[in-house]
């Protein structure tokens, strides 16, 4: 996913999520909790998502800018299927 510039210098990002209902043991999300963003392109964050029981996930994933506070997030609804074949 892409996280914005705000301004043309190198700033410092957290990045969260959080996951909507009850939380499953089966379920990983896993991303760099601190990157920074060189203010000139769009930057390429990487999050990883593994559900190893099927049905239907809802998170949020924020991008915070650490000295100012200024952010952005994304909303992800992602359906997992139960496999066919093993």
């Amino acid at each position: 996913m892409k996280v914005p510039s705000w301004s043309n210098k190198t700033a410092a990002f957290n990045a969260s999520w959080e996951i909507e209902g009850e939380t499953d043991p089966a379920l990983f999300i896993r991303g760099a909790k601190t990157f920074y963003h060189s203010g000139v392109n769009e930057y390429e964050y990487k999050l990883n998502f593994l559900a190893l029981h099927a049905g239907s996930y809802k998170f949020v994933v924020t991008f915070k800018e650490k000295e100012t506070g200024e952010y952005c997030f994304y909303n992800f609804t992602v359906t997992v299927e139960e496999s066919k074949e093993v």
